[in-house]
């Protein structure tokens, strides 16, 4: 069985992370916050999941709420 992929979107504060779950959850985008992954890197150690198919749409409304994303990777 394939291992599925995820999208993570990390942030370099607990704010700007608690900040970003408001807003996805207002958007109706599926995901949550999660204990980042040994894998990546970031300021407050967590991130957000999300199906890979939300990627744009949640990289637009962190944009439109300066919301600074440390990194966006599919792992």
């Amino acid at each position: 069985m394939a291992k599925r992929e995820y999208l993570y979107l990390t942030f370099n504060s607990t704010t700007d992370a608690m900040a970003a779950e408001s807003l996805f959850k207002e958007s109706n985008i599926k995901g949550r916050l999660v204990i980042i992954p040994r894998e990546l890197s970031a300021g407050c150690g967590m991130a957000w999941r999300s199906d890979p198919a939300y990627r744009t749409e949640l990289i637009q409304v962190a944009k439109q709420n300066n919301i600074t994303l440390n990194q966006v990777e599919i792992l």
